[in-house]
């Protein structure tokens, strides 16, 4: 009898034995899901931008650009960000005089590169495409959104001095569409590595003289051109 007990004692023991790591390992099995318990960020940034200069080979030409940008996130996967960012580059100032009329080359004379001091400040919305939450320490995202752009360069005078009025091309400030995807890899709770590529659309106005040159070929009195930008950045969440 006493056999009888302690053979079933010890199976009993056993049996729970082989149980309790089960059950262990069940309890530490993890998500490669995180939630992002912040609501605020800050960030800068640079990277290129690849411009498209219009019919006329007027608008600002292609470089680099650096910012910052502010976000709060508004509503789960959804977040407020408002960014300002400068690129200094140079643009083309054409003439109207043609290359080479007696030959047929119908292209205008290029007097030379001046500089093209654009600001850009835009108001987007992001949309996490995980969530308010990182997989594997990464979120994934979209983003639409529009503010201005603004040349603070004005006029070459040393260039553009002799021209009248009405060939100067002029970018003044214009609106700038925007459509943008990324990725965010976090570091740490509270850090955080962003890469955007996005795409921009803003107006180029030409010259009154050139358009009315041009008229035959088309040439209208402004075109919407596309522009591409590539950024990296470092963010901090709080």
């Amino acid at each position: 009898m006493i056999r009888v007990v302690l053979r079933n004692a010890l199976t009993a023991a056993l049996t729970a034995g082989a149980l309790i790591p089960v059950g262990a390992s069940a309890q530490n099995i993890t998500s490669p899901y995180r939630f992002i318990e912040t609501q605020q960020e800050v960030s800068v940034f640079g990277g290129a931008f690849k411009a498209e200069t219009g019919p006329l080979g007027m608008g600002p030409g292609s470089g680099s650009l650096f910012g910052g940008r502010w976000g709060i996130r508004v509503s789960g996967p959804f977040v407020f960000e408002v960014e300002a960012a400068y690129l200094p580059t140079r643009r083309t100032v054409v003439d109207t005089a043609r290359v080479d009329p007696e030959n047929g080359d119908s292209s205008f004379v290029a007097l030379g590169e001046a500089d093209a001091k654009l600001v850009l400040g835009q108001v987007g919305l992001r949309f996490d495409l995980v969530g308010p939450r990182t997989w594997h320490g990464f979120t994934p995202f979209v983003r639409a959104g529009g503010g201005v752009a603004i040349d603070l360069s004005g006029t070459d005078d040393d260039l553009e001095g002799d021209l009248p009025a009405s060939a100067r091309f002029d970018f003044g400030t214009t609106f700038a569409g925007e459509l943008a995807g990324g990725v965010e890899y976090y570091v740490s709770p509270n850090v955080g590595i962003r890469v955007d590529a996005r795409t921009l659309l803003w107006k180029l106005a030409a010259p009154d003289d050139f358009r009315i040159l041009e008229q035959n070929r088309g040439v209208t009195s402004a075109s919407w051109e596309q522009q591409y930008v590539l950024t990296a950045g470092l963010s901090v969440h709080f």
